[in-house]
């Protein structure tokens, strides 16, 4: 009887221990994450292409804001798109970046959702939400990367009910 409750403890500190240590991990995955949204967000506001796509997986797949399939995007082709952009039609604006949720399906499989503020170039009063942002994240030898990446514009429907205020 007493190896039997000595086994029972055991099994039951070892689990509480389990518990713990995925919770410590998963808010490492979390901070991780939200790390990578934060180095696009800063990749985009100093107008560098290469910093803003260098946590996506060298092959990803991509949706732009115009609906655009690039699938088997590049890492390079990203940030020379992403470039492009910068040094012309976005060179005066500014984005902001929160991210609403992290999933985790898996230990090394996720999925975010971001919402993105964009506005003029030093002219953080005139930001609103434009775009809401989803994206799947893999884990791969201890990093993560984005694998899918799709840029959906907020607008307000033109026909049915008005939108639901968040």
């Amino acid at each position: 009887m007493k190896n039997a409750i000595s086994r029972f403890v055991f099994v039951s500190v070892l689990l509480c221990l389990v518990a713990v240590y995925d919770a410590a991990g998963q808010q490492g995955d979390e901070a991780a994450i939200k790390q990578i949204v934060q180095t696009m967000q800063d990749g985009w506001n100093k107008k560098d292409g290469k910093m803003f796509a260098s946590h996506f997986a060298e092959e990803h797949d991509y949706v732009n804001v115009w609906g655009l399939y690039l699938p088997k995007a590049s890492r390079d082709g990203n940030a020379k798109a992403h470039q492009g952009l910068f040094d012309g039609p976005y060179k005066e604006v500014d984005a902001q970046f929160r991210v609403a949720k992290i999933r985790f399906l898996s230990p090394d499989i996720a999925v975010m959702h971001i919402q993105g503020y964009t506005h003029g170039k030093g002219k953080v009063e005139d930001k609103r939400q434009d775009v809401i942002i989803s994206g799947v994240l893999q884990k791969k030898s201890g990093k993560w990367e984005v694998v899918a990446f799709q840029n959906t514009p907020v607008n307000p429907p033109t026909y049915g009910p008005p939108p639901v205020k968040q």
